[in-house]
C-alpha cells in the first residue's frame, strides 16, 4: 500500500490529507485541503448537529471521496472527534453520511484522538523526548506528553475555540473565557505536562504561524516547523482583539472563517504555555490526520521509519 487518504471531521473544520509512503517506508503528505464547515455550531446549546451544518458537510465529503479516487488512495478513513461525541443525533448523522457519500465515520474516543494527534505531530522530527503536544480544536483541547512510540500522560480539556466562543459571547465574553480556561487548566495538573519541548497542532496554532509569517495564502511547508515565542503570540493576540470583525476577516486571509473564534483558541494556548512554563511552541501542520494514516500503514504490516 502506497497511499492513504484521511478525512478528519472536527468541530470547526473538515480536513483531508493524502499520505504517501515511499520505497524506504517514510511517510509524507502529498496533498491536503481544509474547509471551515463548523459542524459544532450550536451544539453546545442544542446538543445536536444542525441540519444546516450537515448540508454544508455532505457535498464536501463527496468531493473528498472523489479526490481520494483521483489520488489513487488504496484506503480512505474518515474519523469524527468531539462534535460527534457530544451530539445526541450522531447516529442519524453518521447514517446519513454513509447513505449519501459511502463513508463510514469512526468516532474517536478522547484517548484515541490524543494518541493520533501526538503520533502525527512528532513524526519525522528531530526532537529530544519526552515532548508535550497541545491540540487545540473547536470543541476540546488535547494535551499529551510522551516519547515517539509511547504516551506517558494525556488529558482532554473541554475547552475549544468554537465552544468557548459560543459560551462566552457578549460584552463580558473575554473575562468569562479567561475564567473558564483558568478553571479548566488547574496549575498543578498542567505543570505535570512540563517537558523540554511543546509542539502545537490544530487550526489555532497554524493560523498564528501564518499570521506571523505574513502569509495571505496558507502554505503548509512554510508553517510546519515554525517556532513561536510567547511574546510573539501575545503581540498577535493584542492586535487581533483590537480589530473589528470585518478587519479581522481581512487580516486572516489564510482562513477568514476563523476570525471570530481565533482569539479563544489563542487564549487557551497562552494560558497553557504560561501555567506549564513553556517559552515557545513548535508548530506542526500534521497532527491527527497523519497519526491516523500512520496506523493504516502499520496495519499493512510494513515498518514505518
Amino acid at each position: 500500500m502506497k497511499r492513504v487518504a484521511v478525512i478528519d471531521l472536527g468541530t470547526q473544520s473538515v480536513l483531508y490529507i493524502l499520505v504517501r509512503r515511499d520505497v524506504h517506508g517514510r511517510l509524507s503528505p502529498e496533498f491536503q485541503e481544509t474547509a471551515s464547515v463548523r459542524l459544532g455550531q450550536g451544539v453546545t446549546e442544542s446538543g445536536a448537529i444542525a441540519e444546516a451544518a450537515v448540508l454544508r458537510l455532505l457535498p464536501l465529503l463527496n468531493r473528498f471521496t472523489e479526490l481520494s479516487a483521483q489520488h489513487r488512495a488504496e484506503r480512505i478513513r474518515a474519523v469524527g472527534t468531539r462534535v460527534f461525541r457530544m451530539a445526541a443525533n450522531r447516529t442519524e448523522v453518521i447514517e446519513r453520511i454513509r447513505q449519501e457519500t459511502g463513508l463510514n465515520i469512526e468516532i474517536l474516543s478522547e484517548k484515541e484522538e490524543a494518541f493520533y494527534s501526538f503520533q502525527g505531530a512528532v513524526y519525522g522530527r528531530s526532537l529530544s523526548f519526552p515532548v508535550t503536544v497541545i491540540d487545540i480544536g473547536g470543541g476540546s483541547t488535547e494535551i499529551i506528553a510522551g516519547s515517539e512510540k509511547h504516551i506517558d500522560l494525556w488529558h482532554s480539556f473541554p475547552l475549544g475555540a468554537v465552544s468557548l466562543r459560543e459560551s462566552c459571547g457578549g460584552d463580558a465574553g473575554h473575562e468569562k473565557a479567561d475564567t473558564m480556561i483558568a478553571a479548566g487548566f488547574e496549575v498543578p495538573a498542567v505543570k505535570r505536562f512540563r517537558t523540554s519541548r511543546l509542539v502545537g497542532v490544530g487550526g489555532t496554532v497554524t493560523t498564528l504561524a501564518a499570521l506571523d509569517l505574513g502569509l495571505v495564502r496558507y502554505d503548509p511547508e512554510r508553517v510546519d516547523g515554525c517556532r513561536l515565542k510567547r511574546e510573539q503570540i501575545e503581540i498577535i493576540f493584542n492586535k487581533l482583539i483590537r480589530l473589528s470583525p470585518r478587519q479581522a476577516r481581512s487580516w486572516l486571509a489564510v482562513d477568514p472563517e476563523r476570525a471570530d473564534i481565533l482569539e479563544y483558541g489563542v487564549r487557551v494556548l497562552m494560558h497553557f504555555m504560561k501555567n506549564a512554563g513553556f517559552p515557545e511552541v513548535l508548530i506542526s501542520d500534521r497532527g491527527l490526520r497523519l497519526g491516523v494514516a500512520r496506523q493504516e500503514f502499520e496495519k499493512d504490516n510494513s515498518a514505518i521509519l
